[in-house]
């Protein structure tokens, strides 16, 4: 409901849902650096948040003939874990490697906690707007 209202709420609330399924799929990795033949996943975070912008900037109207253009986005946003090969391969043919994992761990974790607070923060000034009146 306050995404409609203010955008940048929005857009925040998405970038802790990306985050947190971002968060999952490294954990997942870490959990599986000894599984033969398992290959990292991710998420496209750019290509994701994206997808949120496109989704806030459409006018609201529905494609409902064929010929009318139709958005960048999937039906309800959902977001897909891919598998990614930016890592080196092992012997065993598991691409995980644990020391890169905790550092995406590290900085996802980061991200999460920035974007709380940003959001705790724009909360507070509608809190202040509803209670007095203005900012």
């Amino acid at each position: 409901m306050w995404g409609k209202l203010d955008p940048q709420i929005g857009l925040m609330s998405r970038g802790l849902d990306v985050s947190h399924f971002r968060q999952g799929l490294i954990a997942n990795n870490i959990a599986n650096a000894d599984t033969p033949n398992y290959k990292r996943r991710d998420v496209n975070f750019s290509e994701a948040m994206d997808a949120a912008l496109t989704r806030r900037e459409r006018t609201g109207l529905q494609k409902n003939h064929p010929l009318h253009i139709g958005s960048k986005t999937s039906k309800g946003g959902e977001l897909k874990a891919v598998e990614t090969g930016d890592t080196r391969t092992r012997l065993d043919g598991n691409n995980v490697d644990i020391e890169v994992e905790m550092a995406k761990l590290a900085g996802n974790s980061l991200y999460y906690q920035t974007i709380s607070r940003l959001l705790s923060a724009r909360y507070g000034i509608l809190e202040k707007i509803i209670n007095t009146g203005r900012a």
